[in-house]
C-alpha cells in the first residue's frame, strides 16, 4: 500500500471511530474515495465521469478487479483511471469515450500489459 493511501486509511479509520490500524480492510475501503488528480493524458482523448452530470461518452474501458494495487499500473496508461463499483462488483475504469475506436485502443494497450481490460457499452449515454 502505498504512503498515501496508508495516510488516507488512518484519518479515516480516526475519523469514522474504527479500530486505528492504518491498514485498509474491508471496512474501510467501503469508504474510500481515492482522489483522481486532474491530469490530462497526451495520448488519450477520454474524459472523466463526473457523477451528476450528463455524459455524452457511452464507451467505457473497464477492468474488473477488488485489487487496489492494479489502479497504480493502470494509471501509468490512463492517468485519470479511478477505482469505482457497479452492482456487478468492483472495477476500475480507465476512461470513457464518445467512440469505440478510441476506447478499444486503450483497452488493447493495457490488455498487452497483462490487464483485464475491456470495452463497455453504456446505453442511454450518448
Amino acid at each position: 500500500m502505498n504512503d498515501r493511501l496508508r495516510k488516507l486509511s488512518t484519518c479515516l479509520q480516526s475519523f469514522t471511530a474504527l479500530v486505528l490500524v492504518g491498514l485498509v480492510g474491508d471496512l474501510c475501503l467501503a469508504q474510500v474515495v481515492v482522489p483522481v488528480e486532474p491530469v490530462t493524458p497526451a495520448t488519450s482523448n477520454s474524459q472523466p465521469t463526473v457523477l451528476g452530470q450528463p455524459n455524452n461518452t457511452p464507451y467505457l474501458v473497464v477492468i474488473p478487479t477488488s485489487h487496489l494495487q492494479l489502479l497504480d499500473k493502470v494509471q501509468q496508461y490512463a492517468p485519470l483511471a479511478f477505482m469505482t463499483r457497479s452492482h456487478l462488483g468492483p472495477y476500475i475504469q480507465a476512461g470513457a469515450f464518445r467512440d469505440r475506436r478510441p476506447a478499444e485502443s486503450l483497452s488493447d494497450q493495457l490488455r498487452s500489459q497483462g490487464l483485464d481490460a475491456r470495452v463497455v457499452y453504456l446505453r442511454g449515454r450518448k
